[in-house]
């Protein structure tokens, strides 16, 4: 499978390491624009007095992971990948990057 991956431009070796087991050949990266779906998401506890690095070896960074090869796996049995818009309620602003 060949794929343009969608999201930050900063993956790490992991997250290519794990898209390798999977048989996945990254083609691209290109960053989403606001209109984009979301193919997973989930959410975790922060533990009280838990720094961002802490937060994200703990729990972000597995999370992502998982997720990644989840959607990864859908992809492959359904030939399409799974899209649902996020509940604004729940959704973050962030700066845009360019």
């Amino acid at each position: 499978m060949r794929i343009t991956l969608v999201g930050s431009r900063h993956f790490g070796v992991t997250t290519l390491n794990m898209l390798r087991e999977h048989s996945v050949s990254v083609v691209r990266v290109v960053v989403a624009d606001a209109e984009d779906r979301l193919a997973a998401q989930d959410w975790c506890f922060v533990k009280k007095g838990e720094t961002a690095r802490e937060l994200w070896e703990r729990a972000l960074a597995p999370l992502g992971l998982k997720l990644l090869a989840d959607v990864i796996d859908y992809a492959k049995v359904h030939k399409a990948l799974p899209a649902k818009a996020q509940d604004e309620q729940f959704a973050t602003s962030a700066p845009s990057l360019s």
